[in-house]
């Protein structure tokens, strides 16, 4: 006996804590351990439950009262599916991670019930369970559904691509409320109030690289409600009624997000919100701690890319062919790749190969050209498009790319082309400037991507950005929402720093030296044709053998990388 008193305290206490403000927490105990009672559920109010395998739930909802319009029940689960169904009509039921089943009420219909079954085979499943009141004057979530099965559907549908780096969310369109009395509004009707509805999509970001069971249900529970769902969660767009609603969102891999949308009504200053949807958009995804890359691709790619940029950053000017490969390579690999990955069926190792081969040879033309011509001019303008390219990328990753503007190709490449010129203008007015902040600024972000990569940040997400926007059918319609992260802003300032760094280092480098070192091929000649005439003697001899002839045609102060050639 004292055994048994002592477990219904602390279940009780254990309720209590979470708050799942259930009228009784033995009820809770005896329920969620064996399924056969019904509990009530209070409307408006979230509880968690762990479920054991192969079991089913009845839930219901009791003294519904005659304002009561509409009833809805939602669960959620992070990994085990559930299925939802109502004992009238079994055959409708759901089955899903997070859905819900929206009924309206009859008229002389007190009471309410579900059931709710485990489809896991083996171990503990727990749910989320909330129930939702709508009255007369609330707007009902996807009551005028012409699109899915159900007839009424307040579930979003997340529709993600292969790749994981967009999603589309797609849901059904809303009724005003009515008395349960009068039978639904006509949802086409021009005079029905269903076309003065208001759709607000919402995103809520998890922590990054956290899976947790309890994060999830966290998070969950703060998109549930409209109050809290405007409290914690980002709005993305608000669509009019006769929108299609049917929107593309960016995907950040290896992050937790909840989409929720809120209709209003705004004749009536009522809102309500659909059920919440989880996206983890990942490789792989195991136990609900596993979500990370599943292949050595990326992580080589980015760890190589950092160790590059730290000597174009701190280096970059002073070994100036060095400079001229890299900026050779990586135009090379990234207009490679979005060439391959866009218009052939390569898979990405191919791709890659591909794209760093190629690099390769870009970097050696650039490199080539500067040996042969040496021209300051058209190499400055080179470099500063480059520049260009990585600040236009970063303006079309803020708020300012996501205008519905830029979702028409024409206009977008037009508006990034004329952006990336700007550079040019002053790399013509201060060259060996240009050279130096292009070089510390590209450098200093190929670091500060690799560590965003590596820590879960999202600013090697900038160039990706336009990658995908080349390679994946739609992209051009996603609407960026940056998480806003600590990490983030950690990784913005060290680009800034390591970027000043780079430039300072840079000019302490080449201090006393010509702003571009003579043109390497210039000095070739003259020791070919000091080599032709036999000139053997005395100081000529000795610097043709150390290789640092002094010459009018050209500068001795080179650097160490150029001075040789």
């Amino acid at each position: 006996m004292a055994a048994i008193t002592w477990q219904a305290i602390v279940m009780c206490f254990f309720c209590f804590i979470i708050k799942f403000n259930i009228s009784s927490c033995d009820t809770l105990s005896n329920y969620c351990g064996t399924g056969t009672a019904v509990v009530a559920i209070p409307s408006g109010r979230a509880f968690n439950c762990s479920v054991p395998s192969n079991t089913t739930l009845k839930l219901a909802v009791d003294n519904i009262g005659s304002t009561t319009t509409a009833v809805m029940i939602q669960v959620h689960s992070l990994e085990e599916p559930l299925r939802v169904e109502e004992p009238e009509s079994p055959e409708e039921g759901r089955t899903g991670l997070h859905l819900g089943i929206l009924r309206y009420v009859s008229r002389n219909e007190s009471r309410v019930s579900w059931s709710v079954k485990t489809v896991s085979a083996t171990g503990t499943v727990d749910v989320l369970f909330m129930a939702t009141f709508y009255s007369a004057s609330d707007p009902i979530p996807g009551a005028c559904n012409q699109i899915f099965i159900p007839e009424n559907e307040p579930n979003l549908h997340f529709n993600g691509s292969k790749t994981s780096d967009m999603g589309r969310v797609e849901f059904a369109d809303g009724n005003v409320g009515n008395p349960r009395e009068i039978a639904p509004p006509v949802c086409d009707d021009k005079d029905s109030g269903a076309l003065q509805l208001l759709y607000s999509v919402y995103i809520y970001y998890m922590p990054t690289e956290d899976y947790s069971n309890g994060t999830m249900m966290a998070a969950v529970q703060k998109m549930l409600r409209p109050e809290d769902v405007q409290k914690y969660g980002q709005k993305v767009i608000t669509l009019q009624a006769m929108n299609q609603k049917k929107i593309y969102l960016a995907l950040f891999k290896n992050r937790g997000t909840v989409y929720n949308v809120i209709v209003q009504d705004p004749n009536r200053e009522t809102f309500s919100t659909y059920v919440p949807y989880v996206v983890y958009a990942c490789d792989q995804k195991s136990n609900g701690t596993v979500c990370t890359y599943t292949d050595m691709g990326p992580t080589m790619v980015y760890t190589f890319c950092g160790l590059l940029g730290v000597l174009l950053c701190f280096l970059g000017h002073w070994t100036f062919l060095y400079e001229m490969f890299m900026f050779g390579f990586l135009p090379g690999v990234i207009g490679v790749y979005m060439l391959f990955a866009a218009n052939t069926t390569l898979l990405l190792y191919g791709i890659m190969t591909a794209s760093v081969c190629l690099g390769i040879v870009g970097g050696m033309m650039l490199t080539t050209l500067w040996w042969r011509f040496g021209r300051v001019p058209p190499t400055v303008i080179w470099i500063s498009l480059v520049l260009g390219f990585l600040l236009t990328s970063v303006l079309f990753f803020t708020a300012f790319g996501s205008f519905q503007v830029w979702q028409d190709d024409t206009v977008f490449g037009l508006a990034f082309s004329s952006a990336v010129l700007v550079p040019a203008i002053f790399g013509l007015l201060f060259q060996k400037w240009m050279s130096m902040i292009a070089s510390a600024v590209i450098g200093s972000y190929m670091m500060t991507s690799t560590l965003s990569f590596f820590f879960g940040g999202i600013l090697h997400y900038i160039i990706q950005n336009v990658i995908h926007r080349a390679t994946i059918e739609n992209f051009e319609k996603a609407i960026f929402v940056v998480p806003a992260n600590p990490i983030d802003f950690i990784l913005a300032v060290l680009w800034c720093s390591f970027a000043i760094g780079g430039v300072v280092t840079q000019a302490i480098l080449t201090r006393g030296q010509s702003d571009f070192p003579e043109c390497p091929y210039k000095s070739f000649k003259v020791r070919r044709r000091l080599l032709r005439s036999g000139c053997r003697e005395g100081n000529s001899h000795a610097a043709l053998v150390s290789g640092t002839i002094q010459s009018d045609h050209f500068d001795s102060d080179h650097s160490p990388l150029v001075g040789d050639l």
